[in-house]
């Protein structure tokens, strides 16, 4: 199947059948390759491996006390700055950073809590007012691309089940997103349009995967890297340009999506990429969010770098619409 918005903006993918003998009887598999429209990497859809049978053993050990339920006693300060509060959330220097700028965030840290459905709306919004004041006070203004990252869950990577987000803010892009960022000014160039806004008014033509169409464009991706991924931007040139009615539109949103993807998936990654900073950026801030079962990576992802994943995008969307709409 090709599906052409243009020369540079297509969807395809392709389908062919895998046999095999198990007992005197032949099982069949569809297998289904896509290629993701914005890094041209390929993935893999088997629905067959959601029944792969695992062996999880005892994962958890017994933990210590939570060093974000008392941040003030267990938490570090950054070089240039104190931890930041506002209302019950919390913003501090990440304790192991992967950059230079790297703070953690606790929407709330009075109560120890798991879920996104244990916190307020006020708690979401005033996380993302930290963000802002954090990256105000960093010293080198070259520091510019600013990553909102959430592990939820243990088999997510997150090291504390208290729920908390990772902000980075990096001098350039990370890989995935310096892939973005060249597809899009490459994009410009030749179209004058937005890569990412032409991408979602295809989706909105075929009319497959489309969830959400307001502050917050969001689809399923035609070609997940992992089971059930949304893809999605929000419609300004940086969160932080946003009106006072439209930021609080966006956290509402932001804070339905969360609830609702918890609900159905319970584990997940999620990244938000602001454009505030970027001066003279060819795209929206983008949010992308992704299930992270227990053991959900293999030998294909480390080493091939092929993504295999069991959910039907379609069928992501259908879900994750209509449980949306119930909230």
């Amino acid at each position: 199947m090709e599906k052409i918005y243009n020369e540079d903006l297509k969807l395809i993918s392709r389908e062919y059948y895998v046999k095999n003998l198990f007992n005197n009887e032949f099982e069949r598999f569809i297998i289904e390759e896509r290629i993701d429209p914005i890094t041209n990497f390929k993935i893999r859809i088997n629905k067959s491996i959601k029944n792969k049978p695992r062996n999880y053993g005892r994962i958890y050990a017994k933990r210590s006390k939570c060093p974000f339920c008392d941040p003030e006693k267990e938490s570090p300060d950054f070089e240039f700055s104190k931890k930041i509060y506002i209302g019950d959330s919390v913003l501090f220097s990440n304790k192991y950073p992967y950059g230079k700028y790297h703070a953690v965030l606790v929407p709330n840290y009075k109560k120890h809590v798991k879920n996104f459905s244990q916190i307020s709306y006020l708690d979401l919004y005033n996380s993302f007012m930290l963000i802002k004041e954090f990256y105000e006070r960093i010293p080198e203004k070259d520091y510019k691309y600013i990553f909102i990252n959430l592990n939820k869950g243990f088999s997510a990577g997150a090291s504390q089940e208290h729920l908390h987000f990772q902000i980075l803010i990096e001098k350039e892009p990370t890989n995935y997103f310096k892939i973005y960022l060249d597809k899009s000014n490459k994009y410009f160039d030749k179209y004058k349009k937005f890569f990412i806004e032409d991408y979602f008014n295809f989706e909105k033509q075929l009319n497959e995967r489309i969830i959400l169409d307001g502050i917050i464009k969001l689809w399923s991706s035609f070609a997940p890297f992992r089971n059930n991924e949304l893809i999605g931007y929000i419609d300004t040139f940086g969160i932080f340009f946003l009106s006072q009615n439209k930021f609080e539109e966006f956290i509402k949103t932001l804070y339905n999506i969360l609830i609702t993807y918890e609900k159905l998936y319970e584990n997940f990654n999620l990244v938000i990429f602001d454009t505030t900073l970027l001066r003279e950026s060819r795209s929206y801030p983008i949010i992308k969010i992704a299930q992270r079962p227990l053991f959900d990576i293999g030998y294909m992802e480390i080493c091939h770098l092929e993504y295999v994943v069991s959910s039907i995008p379609e069928e992501t969307a259908k879900e994750f619409k209509e449980n949306l709409e119930k909230i």
